[in-house]
């Protein structure tokens, strides 16, 4: 997740940092069938524990074999306790008994039956010398052959049912179900009770003591039964612990002229192009990719229009994927606005890199808990149609096998965000990684900004370079980032000899060079990276000698015991541009973004993973056609691990040997090869494409044909509708974000409007809580806005409450809460909306709903004349946090398919009549081929998917810049 600053200022990176352990899932990996005595026997969930590939032994199910016909009565040996109980929760405050009315999403892992055949299999596909080479399978191909038996999964349905559950999701593969019931009826089928707790600031509810679980079904883990653990992301950390992001990073940035020394500013995507020597030729076509996100999406897509408008870049087709859709009776979104600069950054820095894509893809998790998450990383393993190359920019610290013995009263410091509760996310998650590794799919995870190790602290106050305080002990890393099954992606820190697009990259002329290449790259100071915990080293790093630190956890993540002395999985694997550069220096180097239409230049791990993302696209799109297929390469760390270790290493990588600073990453440094730090170090596009060990191929012509979406159908009209749900405007500083996203009623979007009324563009924006005496945080003011894009500029106009003003004796600009509203309008150039026109407007009272109305005069934006198209309406509002950081707390777009908003007649919509502003004809849109939004399995017209009952943005027709 990014942070936002003004265009003046940088934002200190993230990988979504889980600052606790993400997922409503208990503390303790509960992992494998439990006997009558409670303690976990060794299962096989599908995950590295049990993979020769993990460099394990391998394991089956203490309650399943491959000869297991399924389970016909769940309730046939009884029920056992389980361990799932937060450890320490008798240092919390204890509030009272949770409602019995509050409603939990549980998701119950069940162990594959047969999960050495399917690493057995696995094997043979990544050896070269066997027939099995790169034959992967389908999802349905997994499913028979490795899935859990059908029984077995009806027996567990049947129990959950018989709790008064409902059943939301079964996964193909039958490893993962979830359900949707009260505390009441959790607690009854359980056999548990359930309390409100309070840490500090920190609220949540949590099962009391150990729930009872049927002992004839092989579950592995049940995430759901507290409301504390989950995925935070290092925004919500800082906001939660009271401290403003930007007061980490220097209020005045500036960067290096090209014509001086070399340049380490504001980066475009082409200039990473030459960078990472990515071939011209190729671009990714043919290639599928995409990105876990959660939340409401809102306008993610036409951000990215917008984008790819200002950079040059084409339009890619694009499909959402909602877990909403996939558990609608189970699983409703509590639609918040979470993390929606990190999803913007995430397509933006992927399509950036590979923008031939066929399709890029977004698999959205209704909420950041682990039992949400986990669907969605089951779905894309399912998805026949799921993409070849995926992107998960966020984390969570390892879980931990021990955590009662180890970690007994870790609540105490909760209310610093601490990290060390252990987590279900990995248990539940591996599986679906595992059986994507078998499909010949890769996720590609960001190693986390805390610098050398999982967090144990987030500060609360400034003290620590970037607010993270790395783990007591160097050996807890970012998940899915330590997965066996999954690519971890660390940062790095760039320079150049200019970039390729000055005014795009919001920077002076002077730093303009036509062919952007690099001129040094050093690991990031606070990049991930580091050995696992108690995940032994996998095949593909046995050989590697500079992976060597020991495993320091007597157990492994299926409770089997690790062999005193043995190494540990080690990462990263591979690392890109994160940028950044030390906080107080005069440099930062960083991204440019468009972010609720606005220009943001961002950094961080959970950039140079989506990044890395696209070079693998396009090396994917140069993998050799397979008896009329394209099978592509398969698990990009096969790739990487033979290459690394062979001659072609130093032109397929470029070996990053130095740190930011002498300490490295705090933990540790880069040096030749592999490394902690770095990986193997940064791809060489070009290079591995030709290199015949990755491919047996040495051209660098994609073979992989472009497949051109039709684009969507586009409603014209002279008015555009917006709406978003009612209860969904995400304000973390009027209470830490723990459990359902605080809602602030003060900034609630319910619907807008903006439509053509003769010389003006009339915008309306409404909501039942709005009004002009504003949120009680509201220290900088507060706004509505709305933007649209005409020719290829965006325009926006807005009601601005309580604008900041200067005052004796305050060193900074706040403002006074009078009600006074400004009403303007201008050109949306930074990452601040700043009136350049005054405009007539008004608020009122429309019974429940408090409106606000702007007239907008044509003249001040662009003069578009008669029969103009107005892009992509997106409607927002900024809560600045104080002085600092201004962030949308709620949007509104229009519902699939999307409307643009014409000036005047065109085929089959009248306008009223309109007394055009000078300015002549200008070009018609020239419409290219976005694709649409579709729902995966539900969708096949692709015009859109709902949200609960609310629609989503979806991408309009474009206009080539």
């Amino acid at each position: 997740m990014r942070g936002r600053l003004r265009r003046s200022q940088f934002i200190l990176g993230l990988a979504v940092v889980a600052v606790m352990s993400a997922g409503t899932g208990a503390a303790v990996a509960a992992t494998g069938a439990l006997s009558s005595s409670g303690t976990a026997t060794p299962a096989s969930p599908a995950t590295s524990a049990s993979s020769s590939l993990a460099g394990q032994p391998n394991t089956t199910p203490g309650s399943a074999s491959s000869s297991d016909a399924g389970v016909s009565n769940w309730d046939a040996e009884g029920v056992v306790p389980s361990s799932l109980v937060l450890p320490g929760l008798s240092d919390a405050t204890l509030l009272g008994s949770a409602p019995g009315t509050t409603m939990l999403t549980l998701a119950v892992g069940l162990a594959q039956p047969d999960s050495s055949a399917e690493v057995a299999a696995i094997d043979q596909m990544y050896d070269r010398t066997s027939p099995e080479y790169h034959h992967f399978l389908t999802p349905a191909q997994f499913d028979a052959r490795f899935g859990v038996p059908t029984n077995t999964v009806d027996a567990t349905e049947a129990w959950l049912r018989s709790g008064g559950l409902a059943i939301g999701y079964v996964s193909g593969a039958g490893d993962l179900v979830q359900a949707r019931g009260t505390v009441s009826q959790v607690a009854a089928l359980m056999k548990t009770t359930f309390g409100e707790y309070r840490v500090g600031d920190i609220g949540f509810l949590a099962n009391q003591n150990a729930p009872e679980l049927p002992a004839a079904l092989p579950i592995t883990a049940v995430a759901g039964l507290n409301t504390l653990e989950r995925v935070w992301t290092e925004q919500e950390v800082d906001e939660a612990n009271d401290t403003s992001f930007s007061t980490l990073v220097p209020k005045s940035l500036t960067t290096r002229s090209a014509s001086s020394d070399s340049y380490d500013g504001t980066l475009v995507p082409q200039d990473l192009w030459g960078v990472y020597d990515a071939p011209s030729s190729d671009t990714g076509q043919g290639e599928t990719a995409g990105m876990f996100g959660f939340g409401y999406p809102n306008g993610l897509f036409s951000d990215l229009r917008v984008w790819e408008q200002r950079m040059g870049l084409p339009a890619v087709p694009t499909r959402m994927v909602q877990e909403s859709q996939l558990s609608p009776d189970a699983t409703p979104n509590d639609n918040a606005v979470f993390a929606d600069d990190e999803w913007n950054l995430d397509n933006e820095a992927l399509s950036g890199m590979a923008p031939g894509l066929t399709q890029l893809d977004q698999y959205f998790a209704s909420t950041p808990y682990d039992a949400d998450m986990a669907v969605m990383f089951s779905d894309w393993a399912g998805d026949p149609d799921g993409p070849q190359q995926m992107n998960a920019s966020f984390g969570e610290c390892e879980s931990f096998p021990d955590t009662p013995s180890q970690l007994n009263g870790v609540l105490n410091e909760l209310n610093y965000g601490e990290a060390l509760v252990g987590q279900e996310m990995e248990v539940l998650g591996d599986p679906a990684l595992e059986q994507a590794v078998s499909e010949g799919r890769t996720l590609f995870s960001s190693a986390g900004d805390s610098g050398g190790s999982c967090p144990d602290v987030i500060l609360p106050v400034i003290g620590w370079p970037n607010g993270l305080l790395p783990g007591t002990a160097p050996t807890d890393q970012n998940y899915p980032c330590a997965s066996v099954w999954a690519v971890c992606v660390g940062g790095t820190v760039l320079t150049t000899n200019g970039t390729s697009n000055p005014s795009a990259a919001g920077e002076p002329q002077s730093d303009y060079t036509a062919n952007p290449q690099r001129e040094s790259e050093v690991s990031w100071a606070y990049t991930g990276g580091g050995p696992a915990g108690f995940i032994p080293e996998p095949s593909y790093q046995q050989n590697v000698a500079n992976i060597d630190e020991p495993c320091t956890s007597p157990v492994a993540e299926d409770g089997s015991p690790i062999t005193p002395g043995t190494i540990c999985r080690g990462v990263p694997d591979v690392a890109a541009m994160s940028g950044i550069g030390i906080q107080g220096l005069d440099t930062a180097n960083a991204f440019m973004t468009n972010i609720d239409m606005m220009p943001f230049a961002v950094g961080g791990t959970s950039l140079a993973s989506p990044l890395t993302v696209g070079m693998w696209a396009r090396i994917q799109a140069a993998s050799p056609e397979v008896d009329g297929a394209y099978p592509g390469l398969g698990f990009a760390n096969e790739t990487f691990y033979a290459v690394g270790q062979s001659s072609s290493y130093s032109k397929d990588f470029y070996d990053i040997t130095e740190s930011e600073v002498p300490t490295g990453n705090f933990y540790q440094q880069s040096g030749p090869g592999w490394d902690y730090t770095s990986g193997w170090g940064a791809i060489d596009v070009a290079h591995m494409i030709a290199d015949p060990k990755v491919d047996d191929d040495s051209s660098l012509t994609p073979t992989h044909p472009q497949q051109v979406s039709a684009p969507p159908p586009v409603v014209e009209n002279c008015s555009a509708v917006m709406t978003s749900p009612e209860g969904n405007a995400y304000d973390t500083t009027l209470q830490p974000p723990v459990g359902s996203a605080p809602d602030d009623t003060a900034l609630d979007i319910t619907g807008s409007t903006v439509t053509v009324s003769g010389s003006n563009l009339v915008v309306t924006i409404s909501g039942p809580g709005l009004s002009t005496t504003g949120p009680p945080d509201a220290l900088d003011g507060y706004g509505f806005y709305a933007a649209w894009t005409y020719d290829g500029t965006t325009y926006f106009a807005g009601a601005a409450v309580d604008q900041p003003q200067d005052l004796d004796g305050v060193p900074a600009p706040v403002s006074l809460p009078t009600g006074t509203v400004t009403y303007g309008d201008g050109v949306m150039s930074s990452d601040s909306p700043t009136f350049t026109n005054t405009d007539t407007g008004s608020f009122t009272q429309n019974g429940t709903n408090g409106v606000f109305t702007i007239e907008v005069p044509l003249s001040d934006v662009g003069s578009p004349p008669v029969g103009s198209t107005l892009e992509y309406p997106f409607v927002f509002d900024l809560l600045p946090d104080g002085v600092f950081v201004p962030t949308a707390f709620d949007e509104a777009v229009s519902p699939p398919p999307g409307v643009d908003i014409v000036t005047e007649a065109s085929p089959g919509v009248a306008c009223p009549s309109t007394t055009q502003s000078a300015g002549g004809s200008g070009p018609s849109p020239i419409p290219v081929p976005l694709g649409g939004i579709g729902a995966g399995q539900g969708d096949p017209l692709g015009l859109g998917v709902q949200l609960g009952d609310d629609q989503l943005s979806l991408p309009f027709v474009g206009q080539l810049p």
